[in-house]
């Protein structure tokens, strides 16, 4: 078992959200903004949470989030494993759990049981049927140079890293203990994902009213 203390939160907030014409870290849902729930939930497990992001957002993520410690992507271009790689290659810690800056379900017992599950693994990644989802995930420093070499040779599946280091896979019957609905791999990436989750805390917001946070 891995001392909670150890763990640093990674969340990956590179993306362009065009879809939205708003950052994602800008959106709102209820009455929070996305990024904030998802470091109070990170902030149950650790004080270390670091974002990751491109260059020409660092001022945003800075301002959507001052607790945490922001950087730019070592590789820009490279999707969601160049996120992974630059926040172990800024971590102090042998651990690190990996999310989304797009997650607004997230749940802290599932979240407990991936860390508690780490043992001698390098990776700790929950699997429903087929979908594999790596942006919810435990990653071990051990990682880094196996992503390189992946990053190296422009092969960005994050499931071909999974086949070079020792990997357990949180099968669905061990997550539906925590979250039966699945809940916590819910990603807002249309109008109506965020529709979908104002309905679910209650909140009236219509998707056409993104609002923006003034910085």
């Amino acid at each position: 078992m891995v001392n909670i203390n150890s763990i640093t939160g990674i969340i990956l907030a590179g993306g362009k959200s065009t879809r939205f014409g708003a950052n994602k870290p800008q959106l709102k849902i209820g009455k929070s903004y996305l990024i904030d729930r998802v470091l109070d939930t990170l902030s149950q497990f650790t004080s270390s949470i670091l974002i990751v992001t491109t260059e020409d957002q660092l001022g945003l993520a800075k301002s959507a989030a001052p607790s945490a410690r922001v950087v730019k992507d070592i590789y820009p271009g490279k999707g969601p494993l160049g996120g992974i790689y630059t926040g172990l290659m800024h971590t102090e810690t042998s651990y690190s759990l990996v999310v989304g800056c797009d997650m607004p379900f997230l749940n802290s017992g599932l979240i407990k049981y991936l860390i508690d599950g780490v043992s001698s693994f390098a990776a700790v990644v929950p699997k429903i049927g087929w979908m594999i989802q790596p942006l919810h995930a435990i990653y071990s420093k051990s990682c880094v140079p196996s992503i390189e070499a992946l990053i190296r040779d422009d092969q960005l599946q994050i499931i071909k890293l999974f086949n070079l280091v020792n990997t357990r896979y949180v099968t669905e019957k061990e997550i539906d203990q925590f979250d039966p609905d699945h809940l916590s791999f819910l990603n807002i990436n249309t109008e109506g994902d965020l529709l979908k989750a104002e309905v679910m805390i209650g909140g009236k917001t219509s998707p056409k009213n993104v609002k923006k946070r003034a910085y």
